[in-house]
C-alpha cells in the first residue's frame, strides 16, 4: 500500500467517458488524432473540438468538430450560426458522427477509455461556397 511517494499504487475511478455523448466526443478525439489531427478545446468557435493539421503553434485550426448522437434534430438556424462563425475564422465545420450501426455497440466497447476497440466514426465537412482563396 502506501503513498506514491513511497512506491506505493494510486488507484483513481476513472468515469470518463461515461456518457452517450462523452463517449462519441472520446471516439471523434481518437479518431482524428489517428488520422494526425491535433485537437484542442473549441468552444471560442461555437464547438467542441478544433482540430489541427499539426503542432498548434504553428499552424491554424483546420476544422470546427462537432459530434452528434444518433436521431440528434439539427437546428437549421444554429447551423447557420456556427457554419458562419467558423467560415469568418476561415475554418472548416466538421460534423461527426457514428458510421451506421456503430452506436449499437453498446458499453462494452468502453470498457477501458485507452482499448483499440472504438466505434468507426463518419464525417460531414461543410465549407463556404467560395472557398477561402484569395479570389473567395
Amino acid at each position: 500500500g502506501g503513498s506514491v511517494a513511497d512506491g506505493g499504487v494510486c488507484r483513481v475511478g476513472w468515469t470518463y467517458p461515461n456518457t452517450e455523448y462523452e463517449r462519441l466526443r472520446f471516439a471523434v478525439f481518437c479518431d482524428l488524432h489517428r488520422q494526425g489531427f491535433v485537437m484542442t478545446g473549441g468552444i471560442k468557435f461555437g464547438a467542441d473540438m478544433l482540430a489541427y493539421p499539426g503542432d498548434p503553434s504553428l499552424y491554424h485550426a483546420q476544422f470546427t468538430v462537432r459530434p452528434l448522437l444518433p436521431g440528434e434534430a439539427l437546428n437549421p438556424m444554429l447551423l447557420k450560426a456556427v457554419a458562419r462563425g467558423s467560415h469568418a475564422a476561415r475554418k472548416h465545420v466538421l460534423l461527426a458522427f457514428y458510421a451506421e450501426g456503430e452506436a449499437a455497440l453498446g458499453k462494452s466497447v468502453w470498457l477501458s477509455p485507452l482499448g483499440s476497440q472504438l466505434p468507426r466514426i463518419k464525417y460531414l465537412s461543410l465549407a463556404p461556397e467560395a472557398g477561402f482563396g484569395a479570389n473567395a
